[in-house]
Protein backbone atom coordinates (compact mmCIF):
# COMPACT_ATOMS: atom_id res chain seq x y z
CA UNK A 1 0.00 0.00 0.00
CA UNK A 2 2.05 3.08 -1.14
CA UNK A 3 1.71 6.53 -0.79
CA UNK A 4 -0.33 8.12 -3.65
CA UNK A 5 1.84 10.74 -5.69
CA UNK A 6 -0.61 13.16 -5.66
CA UNK A 7 -0.47 13.43 -1.85
CA UNK A 8 -0.91 17.06 -0.21
CA UNK A 9 2.73 18.28 0.50
CA UNK A 10 1.50 20.63 3.17
CA UNK A 11 0.02 17.32 5.15
CA UNK A 12 2.44 14.56 4.56
CA UNK A 13 5.49 16.18 3.89
CA UNK A 14 4.80 17.46 7.69
CA UNK A 15 4.36 14.19 8.55
CA UNK A 16 7.00 12.58 7.35
CA UNK A 17 9.71 15.28 8.42
CA UNK A 18 8.58 15.26 11.90
CA UNK A 19 7.88 11.68 12.39
CA UNK A 20 10.01 10.85 15.30
CA UNK A 21 9.42 13.40 17.19
CA UNK A 22 6.02 12.60 16.74
CA UNK A 23 6.56 9.02 17.32
CA UNK A 24 8.55 9.92 20.53
CA UNK A 25 4.97 11.90 21.61
CA UNK A 26 2.75 9.73 20.71
CA UNK A 27 4.68 7.11 23.47
CA UNK A 28 4.88 9.58 25.38
CA UNK A 29 1.18 9.46 25.72
CA UNK A 30 0.98 6.18 25.61
CA UNK A 31 3.19 5.98 28.84
CA UNK A 32 1.05 8.76 30.38
CA UNK A 33 -2.39 6.87 29.82
CA UNK A 34 -1.07 3.14 30.87
CA UNK A 35 1.16 4.40 34.03
CA UNK A 36 -1.66 6.85 35.08
CA UNK A 37 -3.26 5.20 38.67
CA UNK A 38 -1.59 1.72 37.52
CA UNK A 39 -1.93 0.23 41.10
CA UNK A 40 -5.03 2.11 42.12
CA UNK A 41 -7.58 -0.90 40.78
CA UNK A 42 -8.30 -3.97 42.87
CA UNK A 43 -7.00 -7.19 41.03
CA UNK A 44 -10.19 -9.14 39.58
CA UNK A 45 -10.04 -13.13 39.45
CA UNK A 46 -7.58 -13.86 36.21
CA UNK A 47 -5.24 -11.32 38.13
CA UNK A 48 -5.22 -13.71 41.00
CA UNK A 49 -4.65 -16.29 38.84
CA UNK A 50 -1.92 -14.46 37.86
CA UNK A 51 -0.17 -13.85 40.97
CA UNK A 52 -0.70 -17.79 42.25
CA UNK A 53 1.15 -18.90 39.10
CA UNK A 54 4.10 -16.48 39.83
CA UNK A 55 4.25 -18.02 43.50
CA UNK A 56 4.14 -21.18 42.82
CA UNK A 57 6.30 -21.64 39.32
CA UNK A 58 8.37 -18.50 38.85
CA UNK A 59 9.32 -16.92 42.68
CA UNK A 60 13.01 -18.31 43.03
CA UNK A 61 15.57 -19.28 40.59
CA UNK A 62 14.93 -23.11 41.28
CA UNK A 63 11.03 -22.56 40.65
CA UNK A 64 12.29 -20.95 37.19
CA UNK A 65 14.21 -23.33 36.26
CA UNK A 66 12.05 -26.25 36.85
CA UNK A 67 9.70 -24.67 34.62
CA UNK A 68 11.47 -23.89 32.20
CA UNK A 69 11.60 -25.41 28.71
CA UNK A 70 12.13 -28.48 28.04
CA UNK A 71 10.78 -29.14 30.91
CA UNK A 72 7.87 -27.46 30.15
CA UNK A 73 6.52 -26.33 26.94
CA UNK A 74 6.41 -22.69 26.53
CA UNK A 75 8.38 -19.80 27.73
CA UNK A 76 6.09 -17.10 28.64
CA UNK A 77 8.28 -13.69 28.27
CA UNK A 78 5.79 -11.48 29.78
CA UNK A 79 4.75 -14.17 33.06
CA UNK A 80 8.75 -14.30 33.75
CA UNK A 81 9.40 -10.46 33.58
CA UNK A 82 6.43 -10.10 35.82
CA UNK A 83 8.01 -12.58 38.20
CA UNK A 84 11.07 -10.26 38.54
CA UNK A 85 8.68 -7.51 39.10
CA UNK A 86 7.25 -8.89 42.10
CA UNK A 87 10.16 -10.72 42.99
CA UNK A 88 11.88 -7.30 43.80
CA UNK A 89 9.02 -4.73 44.69
CA UNK A 90 7.28 -7.95 46.39
CA UNK A 91 3.63 -8.54 45.15
CA UNK A 92 0.99 -5.88 44.06
CA UNK A 93 -1.80 -4.52 41.89
CA UNK A 94 1.31 -1.84 41.05
CA UNK A 95 3.85 -4.96 40.73
CA UNK A 96 1.79 -6.93 39.09
CA UNK A 97 0.80 -5.22 36.02
CA UNK A 98 4.00 -2.75 35.47
CA UNK A 99 5.30 -5.50 32.63
CA UNK A 100 1.93 -5.72 30.72
CA UNK A 101 1.82 -1.32 31.07
CA UNK A 102 5.22 -1.15 29.50
CA UNK A 103 4.70 -4.11 26.87
CA UNK A 104 1.66 -1.95 25.67
CA UNK A 105 3.71 1.37 25.61
CA UNK A 106 6.53 -0.62 23.72
CA UNK A 107 4.09 -1.61 21.33
CA UNK A 108 4.12 2.10 19.94
CA UNK A 109 7.38 2.05 18.35
CA UNK A 110 8.06 -1.45 17.70
CA UNK A 111 4.79 -1.79 15.46
CA UNK A 112 5.36 1.80 13.46
CA UNK A 113 8.21 0.85 11.67
CA UNK A 114 7.14 -2.10 10.06
CA UNK A 115 3.60 -0.76 9.74
CA UNK A 116 5.43 2.18 7.90
CA UNK A 117 7.01 -0.43 5.76
CA UNK A 118 3.90 -1.59 4.71
CA UNK A 119 1.84 1.53 4.60
CA UNK A 120 3.18 4.11 4.37
CA UNK A 121 4.35 7.28 7.22
CA UNK A 122 1.24 8.60 7.43
CA UNK A 123 -0.76 5.77 7.46
CA UNK A 124 2.02 4.02 10.31
CA UNK A 125 1.55 7.67 12.59
CA UNK A 126 -2.32 7.66 12.34
CA UNK A 127 -2.61 3.97 13.51
CA UNK A 128 0.15 4.79 16.25
CA UNK A 129 -1.89 7.66 17.56
CA UNK A 130 -5.31 5.50 17.54
CA UNK A 131 -3.05 2.53 19.28
CA UNK A 132 -1.62 5.12 22.13
CA UNK A 133 -5.39 6.25 22.87
CA UNK A 134 -7.01 3.13 22.14
CA UNK A 135 -9.43 2.60 25.30
CA UNK A 136 -9.50 -1.10 25.04
CA UNK A 137 -5.45 -1.54 24.56
CA UNK A 138 -4.86 0.86 28.15
CA UNK A 139 -7.15 -1.34 29.77
CA UNK A 140 -5.38 -4.90 29.18
CA UNK A 141 -2.04 -2.76 29.40
CA UNK A 142 -3.21 -2.02 32.87
CA UNK A 143 -3.74 -5.65 32.77
CA UNK A 144 -1.60 -7.96 34.77
CA UNK A 145 -2.50 -10.50 32.06
CA UNK A 146 -0.89 -11.88 28.88
CA UNK A 147 -2.71 -9.53 26.76
CA UNK A 148 -0.41 -7.24 25.67
CA UNK A 149 2.51 -9.20 25.38
CA UNK A 150 0.32 -11.47 23.44
CA UNK A 151 -0.59 -8.74 20.43
CA UNK A 152 2.62 -7.20 20.24
CA UNK A 153 4.29 -10.25 19.38
CA UNK A 154 1.43 -11.69 17.26
CA UNK A 155 1.19 -8.55 14.99
CA UNK A 156 4.92 -8.83 14.71
CA UNK A 157 5.40 -12.52 14.21
CA UNK A 158 2.59 -11.81 11.27
CA UNK A 159 4.59 -8.63 9.62
CA UNK A 160 7.59 -10.51 9.46
CA UNK A 161 5.82 -13.55 7.94
CA UNK A 162 4.61 -11.39 5.53
CA UNK A 163 7.49 -8.95 4.41
CA UNK A 164 9.19 -12.84 3.91
CA UNK A 165 6.54 -13.53 1.17
CA UNK A 166 6.51 -9.94 -0.02
CA UNK A 167 10.16 -9.97 -0.83
CA UNK A 168 10.77 -13.80 -0.64
CA UNK A 169 13.21 -13.59 1.74
CA UNK A 170 13.22 -16.88 3.34
CA UNK A 171 15.60 -15.91 6.17
CA UNK A 172 12.47 -13.53 7.56
CA UNK A 173 10.15 -16.37 7.79
CA UNK A 174 12.61 -18.73 9.31
CA UNK A 175 13.30 -15.61 11.89
CA UNK A 176 9.38 -15.27 12.41
CA UNK A 177 9.54 -18.97 14.04
CA UNK A 178 10.62 -18.41 17.30
CA UNK A 179 8.36 -15.51 17.18
CA UNK A 180 5.96 -17.72 16.42
CA UNK A 181 6.73 -19.89 19.52
CA UNK A 182 6.89 -16.90 21.82
CA UNK A 183 3.46 -15.80 21.00
CA UNK A 184 2.43 -19.36 21.63
CA UNK A 185 4.37 -19.56 24.62
CA UNK A 186 1.70 -16.60 25.77
CA UNK A 187 -1.14 -17.83 24.83
CA UNK A 188 -2.38 -20.76 22.02
CA UNK A 189 -4.24 -18.05 20.84
CA UNK A 190 -1.92 -16.80 18.84
CA UNK A 191 -2.27 -19.92 16.50
CA UNK A 192 -5.20 -17.64 14.80
CA UNK A 193 -2.39 -16.62 12.99
CA UNK A 194 -2.07 -19.83 10.43
CA UNK A 195 -5.60 -19.30 9.14
CA UNK A 196 -4.95 -15.35 8.65
CA UNK A 197 -2.04 -16.65 6.40
CA UNK A 198 -3.66 -19.40 5.03
CA UNK A 199 -7.02 -17.38 4.39
CA UNK A 200 -4.85 -14.41 3.03
CA UNK A 201 -3.01 -16.73 0.53
CA UNK A 202 -6.47 -18.73 -0.87
CA UNK A 203 -7.93 -14.56 -1.32
CA UNK A 204 -5.07 -13.80 -3.48
CA UNK A 205 -6.03 -16.54 -6.14
CA UNK A 206 -9.33 -16.22 -5.63
CA UNK A 207 -9.13 -12.61 -6.26
CA UNK A 208 -6.47 -13.17 -8.66
CA UNK A 209 -4.57 -10.69 -7.35
CA UNK A 210 -1.09 -10.13 -8.45
CA UNK A 211 1.00 -12.78 -6.51
CA UNK A 212 4.13 -11.95 -3.65
CA UNK A 213 7.79 -12.98 -5.26
CA UNK A 214 8.16 -15.33 -2.25
CA UNK A 215 4.95 -17.44 -2.88
CA UNK A 216 6.98 -20.75 -3.84
CA UNK A 217 7.39 -24.29 -2.61
CA UNK A 218 10.73 -23.51 -0.34
CA UNK A 219 8.42 -20.56 1.59
CA UNK A 220 5.80 -22.20 2.08
CA UNK A 221 7.24 -25.35 3.43
CA UNK A 222 9.04 -23.26 5.87
CA UNK A 223 5.45 -21.97 6.72
CA UNK A 224 4.49 -25.24 7.34
CA UNK A 225 7.06 -26.23 10.02
CA UNK A 226 4.99 -25.23 12.57
CA UNK A 227 2.21 -27.15 11.67
CA UNK A 228 3.56 -29.89 10.87
CA UNK A 229 5.73 -29.84 14.22
CA UNK A 230 3.41 -29.32 16.44
CA UNK A 231 1.60 -32.35 14.99
CA UNK A 232 4.43 -34.46 15.40
CA UNK A 233 4.67 -33.15 19.15
CA UNK A 234 1.28 -33.93 19.96
CA UNK A 235 1.04 -37.57 18.42
CA UNK A 236 4.34 -38.49 20.16
CA UNK A 237 2.50 -37.00 23.80
CA UNK A 238 -0.43 -39.12 23.14
CA UNK A 239 1.16 -42.28 21.96
CA UNK A 240 4.38 -42.25 23.85
CA UNK A 241 3.46 -40.20 27.08
CA UNK A 242 0.20 -40.98 27.34
CA UNK A 243 -1.61 -37.35 27.50
CA UNK A 244 -1.71 -34.41 25.23
CA UNK A 245 1.25 -31.59 24.53
CA UNK A 246 -1.18 -28.62 23.97
CA UNK A 247 -4.36 -29.24 24.23
CA UNK A 248 -4.27 -31.04 27.93
CA UNK A 249 -6.42 -27.94 29.12
CA UNK A 250 -8.90 -27.67 26.44
CA UNK A 251 -11.70 -29.14 29.29
CA UNK A 252 -11.70 -26.22 31.02
CA UNK A 253 -12.52 -24.36 27.82
CA UNK A 254 -14.61 -26.64 25.56
CA UNK A 255 -18.67 -27.14 26.66
CA UNK A 256 -18.10 -23.93 28.59
CA UNK A 257 -20.23 -21.64 26.70
CA UNK A 258 -21.05 -18.13 27.96
CA UNK A 259 -22.67 -16.18 25.08
CA UNK A 260 -24.19 -16.25 22.14
CA UNK A 261 -22.19 -15.55 18.97
CA UNK A 262 -24.43 -12.53 18.33
CA UNK A 263 -23.20 -11.24 21.72
CA UNK A 264 -19.42 -11.82 21.34
CA UNK A 265 -19.77 -10.27 18.21
CA UNK A 266 -21.41 -7.36 19.67
CA UNK A 267 -19.32 -7.01 22.39
CA UNK A 268 -16.13 -7.29 20.03
CA UNK A 269 -17.09 -4.61 18.03
CA UNK A 270 -18.00 -2.45 20.72
CA UNK A 271 -14.46 -3.06 22.71
CA UNK A 272 -12.42 -1.73 19.15
CA UNK A 273 -14.97 0.67 18.73
CA UNK A 274 -17.85 1.08 16.17
CA UNK A 275 -16.57 3.91 14.58
CA UNK A 276 -13.09 2.11 13.77
CA UNK A 277 -14.96 -0.85 12.63
CA UNK A 278 -17.47 0.85 10.52
CA UNK A 279 -14.10 3.16 8.64
CA UNK A 280 -11.80 -0.42 8.71
CA UNK A 281 -14.31 -2.41 6.97
CA UNK A 282 -14.92 0.25 4.34
CA UNK A 283 -11.26 0.78 3.69
CA UNK A 284 -10.37 -2.70 3.78
CA UNK A 285 -13.20 -3.05 0.98
CA UNK A 286 -12.10 -0.14 -1.03
CA UNK A 287 -8.33 -1.25 -0.81
CA UNK A 288 -9.48 -5.26 -2.37
CA UNK A 289 -11.66 -3.58 -4.94
CA UNK A 290 -8.53 -1.22 -5.97
CA UNK A 291 -6.43 -4.67 -5.73
CA UNK A 292 -3.83 -3.53 -3.24
CA UNK A 293 -2.28 -6.59 -1.77
CA UNK A 294 -1.48 -4.83 1.55
CA UNK A 295 -4.63 -3.64 1.79
CA UNK A 296 -6.10 -7.40 1.77
CA UNK A 297 -3.52 -8.83 4.04
CA UNK A 298 -5.06 -5.65 6.86
CA UNK A 299 -8.16 -7.04 6.29
CA UNK A 300 -7.95 -10.78 6.30
CA UNK A 301 -5.47 -9.65 9.47
CA UNK A 302 -8.77 -7.62 10.93
CA UNK A 303 -11.81 -9.95 10.43
CA UNK A 304 -10.36 -13.96 9.87
CA UNK A 305 -9.40 -13.90 13.93
CA UNK A 306 -13.20 -12.18 14.80
CA UNK A 307 -15.04 -14.71 12.62
CA UNK A 308 -13.06 -17.69 13.60
CA UNK A 309 -13.86 -16.67 17.79
CA UNK A 310 -17.67 -15.85 16.65
CA UNK A 311 -17.71 -19.16 14.79
CA UNK A 312 -16.13 -21.46 17.64
CA UNK A 313 -18.27 -19.37 20.61
CA UNK A 314 -21.65 -21.87 20.50
CA UNK A 315 -19.38 -24.80 21.26
CA UNK A 316 -16.48 -23.36 23.82
CA UNK A 317 -15.51 -20.60 25.88
CA UNK A 318 -14.93 -17.15 23.84
CA UNK A 319 -15.02 -13.50 25.40
CA UNK A 320 -14.37 -10.34 23.63
CA UNK A 321 -10.48 -9.90 25.00
CA UNK A 322 -9.65 -12.99 22.65
CA UNK A 323 -9.93 -10.35 19.58
CA UNK A 324 -7.35 -7.97 21.37
CA UNK A 325 -4.75 -9.76 18.50
CA UNK A 326 -6.45 -8.32 15.91
CA UNK A 327 -6.38 -4.67 17.00
CA UNK A 328 -3.52 -2.99 15.36
CA UNK A 329 -4.96 -4.44 12.00
CA UNK A 330 -8.34 -2.67 13.17
CA UNK A 331 -6.10 0.55 13.62
CA UNK A 332 -3.85 0.20 10.51
CA UNK A 333 -7.45 -0.13 8.12
CA UNK A 334 -9.22 3.30 9.64
CA UNK A 335 -5.62 4.88 9.47
CA UNK A 336 -5.68 4.71 5.72
CA UNK A 337 -9.25 6.23 5.63
CA UNK A 338 -8.04 9.05 7.73
CA UNK A 339 -4.91 9.35 5.54
CA UNK A 340 -6.82 9.40 2.03
CA UNK A 341 -9.31 12.24 3.42
CA UNK A 342 -6.16 13.81 4.05
CA UNK A 343 -4.69 13.06 0.31
CA UNK A 344 -7.05 13.48 -1.66
CA UNK A 345 -8.86 16.27 -1.20
CA UNK A 346 -5.95 18.72 -1.24
CA UNK A 347 -7.72 21.65 1.23
CA UNK A 348 -10.67 20.21 2.43
CA UNK A 349 -9.41 17.20 3.28
CA UNK A 350 -6.91 18.25 5.70
CA UNK A 351 -10.28 19.78 7.64
CA UNK A 352 -12.06 16.36 6.72
CA UNK A 353 -8.96 14.18 7.99
CA UNK A 354 -8.60 16.35 10.95
CA UNK A 355 -12.14 16.38 11.97
CA UNK A 356 -12.53 12.42 11.97
CA UNK A 357 -9.30 11.69 13.46
CA UNK A 358 -10.60 14.59 16.40
CA UNK A 359 -14.32 12.37 16.43
CA UNK A 360 -12.05 8.98 17.25
CA UNK A 361 -10.46 10.64 19.43
CA UNK A 362 -13.01 12.30 21.23
CA UNK A 363 -14.73 9.52 21.29
CA UNK A 364 -12.28 7.79 23.31
CA UNK A 365 -11.35 10.74 25.70
CA UNK A 366 -15.08 10.04 26.59
CA UNK A 367 -14.36 6.22 27.42
CA UNK A 368 -10.32 7.18 29.22
CA UNK A 369 -12.42 9.95 31.64
CA UNK A 370 -15.18 7.25 32.67
CA UNK A 371 -12.17 4.40 33.16
CA UNK A 372 -10.20 6.62 35.38
CA UNK A 373 -12.48 9.10 37.04
CA UNK A 374 -15.82 6.97 37.27
CA UNK A 375 -15.08 3.69 36.95
CA UNK A 376 -12.37 2.26 39.14
CA UNK A 377 -10.66 1.27 35.66
CA UNK A 378 -13.54 -1.08 34.37
CA UNK A 379 -12.83 -3.08 37.71
CA UNK A 380 -15.00 -4.22 40.35
CA UNK A 381 -13.51 -3.13 43.88
CA UNK A 382 -13.32 -6.39 45.40
CA UNK A 383 -10.39 -4.63 47.57
CA UNK A 384 -13.29 -2.01 49.24
CA UNK A 385 -15.28 -5.00 49.63
CA UNK A 386 -13.26 -7.32 51.60
CA UNK A 387 -12.22 -4.30 53.44
CA UNK A 388 -15.41 -3.55 54.43
CA UNK A 389 -16.02 -7.34 55.50
CA UNK A 390 -13.06 -7.07 57.16
CA UNK A 391 -13.57 -3.90 59.57
CA UNK A 392 -17.43 -4.59 60.62
CA UNK A 393 -16.89 -8.72 60.79
CA UNK A 394 -16.51 -10.58 64.42
CA UNK A 395 -13.57 -12.89 64.94
CA UNK A 396 -15.97 -15.46 64.91
CA UNK A 397 -17.41 -14.77 61.63
CA UNK A 398 -17.49 -16.83 58.34
CA UNK A 399 -17.00 -15.56 54.90
CA UNK A 400 -18.27 -16.82 51.41
CA UNK A 401 -17.87 -16.26 47.73
CA UNK A 402 -18.02 -16.88 44.16
CA UNK A 403 -14.47 -15.96 44.06
CA UNK A 404 -12.55 -17.29 46.84
CA UNK A 405 -9.20 -16.75 44.92
CA UNK A 406 -10.08 -13.29 45.60
CA UNK A 407 -10.94 -13.11 49.00
CA UNK A 408 -7.82 -15.08 49.92
CA UNK A 409 -5.46 -12.06 48.62
CA UNK A 410 -7.74 -9.32 50.07
CA UNK A 411 -8.29 -11.18 53.66
CA UNK A 412 -6.05 -12.05 56.25
CA UNK A 413 -4.46 -15.76 54.94
CA UNK A 414 -5.74 -17.07 58.95
CA UNK A 415 -9.20 -16.27 57.33
CA UNK A 416 -11.79 -19.83 56.02
CA UNK A 417 -13.71 -18.78 53.11
CA UNK A 418 -16.40 -20.58 52.12
CA UNK A 419 -16.48 -21.38 48.00
CA UNK A 420 -20.13 -20.76 47.25
CA UNK A 421 -19.67 -23.87 44.23
CA UNK A 422 -18.47 -26.21 46.70
CA UNK A 423 -21.28 -26.01 48.89
CA UNK A 424 -25.04 -26.87 48.78
CA UNK A 425 -27.86 -25.02 50.14
CA UNK A 426 -28.98 -27.13 52.89
CA UNK A 427 -25.13 -26.90 53.95
CA UNK A 428 -25.96 -22.77 54.20
CA UNK A 429 -29.50 -23.65 55.56
CA UNK A 430 -27.15 -25.19 58.53
CA UNK A 431 -25.12 -22.49 59.38
CA UNK A 432 -25.12 -21.19 62.48
CA UNK A 433 -22.70 -18.48 62.38
CA UNK A 434 -22.90 -15.05 60.69
CA UNK A 435 -21.53 -15.09 57.50
CA UNK A 436 -20.80 -12.39 55.01
CA UNK A 437 -21.33 -13.07 51.35
CA UNK A 438 -19.35 -11.07 48.75
CA UNK A 439 -20.13 -12.25 45.27
CA UNK A 440 -20.30 -10.86 41.60
CA UNK A 441 -22.92 -10.77 38.60
CA UNK A 442 -21.13 -12.96 36.41
CA UNK A 443 -19.84 -15.57 39.18
CA UNK A 444 -22.47 -15.69 40.59
CA UNK A 445 -24.30 -17.68 38.08
CA UNK A 446 -21.63 -20.25 38.12
CA UNK A 447 -22.48 -21.32 41.23
CA UNK A 448 -26.01 -23.48 42.02
CA UNK A 449 -29.30 -21.96 41.47
CA UNK A 450 -30.33 -22.66 44.52
CA UNK A 451 -27.39 -20.84 46.52
CA UNK A 452 -28.46 -18.18 44.92
CA UNK A 453 -32.25 -18.35 46.01
CA UNK A 454 -31.56 -18.83 49.17
CA UNK A 455 -28.81 -16.38 49.79
CA UNK A 456 -31.32 -13.84 47.71
CA UNK A 457 -34.01 -14.77 50.01
CA UNK A 458 -31.67 -15.36 53.71
CA UNK A 459 -29.40 -12.76 54.08
CA UNK A 460 -29.41 -8.88 53.87
CA UNK A 461 -27.93 -6.91 51.10
CA UNK A 462 -26.05 -4.23 52.57
CA UNK A 463 -24.10 -2.91 49.48
CA UNK A 464 -23.91 -2.76 45.92
CA UNK A 465 -21.27 -1.62 43.34
CA UNK A 466 -21.68 -0.89 39.71
CA UNK A 467 -20.02 -0.54 36.90
CA UNK A 468 -21.05 1.44 34.06
CA UNK A 469 -19.79 -0.37 31.19
CA UNK A 470 -22.09 -2.05 28.51
CA UNK A 471 -23.12 -5.00 30.53
CA UNK A 472 -24.74 -5.21 33.99
CA UNK A 473 -21.86 -5.83 36.11
CA UNK A 474 -22.39 -5.51 39.99
CA UNK A 475 -20.50 -6.34 43.05
CA UNK A 476 -22.58 -7.10 46.06
CA UNK A 477 -22.31 -7.81 49.93
CA UNK A 478 -24.50 -9.51 52.17
CA UNK A 479 -25.04 -10.43 56.13
CA UNK A 480 -26.53 -13.73 56.82
CA UNK A 481 -27.78 -14.01 60.35
CA UNK A 482 -29.11 -17.80 61.68
CA UNK A 483 -32.25 -17.30 63.19
CA UNK A 484 -32.43 -17.18 66.91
Amino acid sequence: MTTPSHETPTATNILHKYQLPLLAAITLLALVLRLYRLGEWSFWIDEVFTVNRIEHHYSSLTLVLENLPPRTNWLPLSLLLTAVATNFWGVSEWSVRIVPALIGVLSIPVLYFPIRKVSGTSVALIASLLLAFSPWHVFWSQNGRFYAALMLLYTVTLLVFYFGLEKNRPLYLIAGLPLFYLALSERMLAGLLLPVVVVYLLLLLVLRLPLPKGINAKNLLILSVPVIAGMMIEIHGRLVLGYSRFLGDADAFVGQVIDSPVRILLLIFFSIGLPIVVSALFSGGWLVWQRDRAGLFWLASAVVPVIFLVGVSPWTFVVDRYALIALPAWLVLTAVTIERLFTWLPRQGVWLGTAVLSLLLAQAAGDHLAYFALNNGNRLDWRGAYQYVADHKAPEDLIASDRPEIALYYLDENETVIDLSQISVTDLAALEQTVWFVVDSHGIWAIPPANKEWLEENAELLFVWYLRVREQIDLKTYRYEPPG
